[in-house]
């Protein structure tokens, strides 16, 4: 999902999501100190998020940390945990799945 289509997601979320309710999400998820793997990078930088095609948009979104963060905390969330996957190169033994795990709490 793009940014826009995103923040409309966890509105709906802190809608629907009673006091103390999680949410398991998954993004691609990249800060400063992202060493982008070969084959499975991001070239198209918008600033906050990036893209793997620029022709399909929708698809392999990858969210700044921080600007998920900030998107999150907007619509009175918080992340409760945060889990790196393996698309970025870390071994499968220590992540949970291949992309990283967001989960979220009201």
């Amino acid at each position: 999902m793009l940014p826009d289509e995103v923040d409309n997601y966890l509105g709906e979320l802190r809608r629907v999501l009673r006091p103390g309710g999680v949410a398991y999400l998954t993004f691609f998820v990249f800060d400063e100190k992202t060493d982008w793997p070969t084959g499975f990078d991001f070239p198209y930088d918008y600033g906050h998020y990036r893209l793997m095609d620029d022709v399909v948009k929708s698809a392999n979104v990858a969210f700044e940390e921080a600007h998920l963060h900030s998107m999150v905390t907007k619509h009175g969330l918080k992340i409760r945990d945060l889990h790196y996957g393996f698309w970025r190169g870390l071994s499968k033994a220590e992540c949970h799945d291949f992309q990283d795990i967001v989960v979220v709490e009201r």
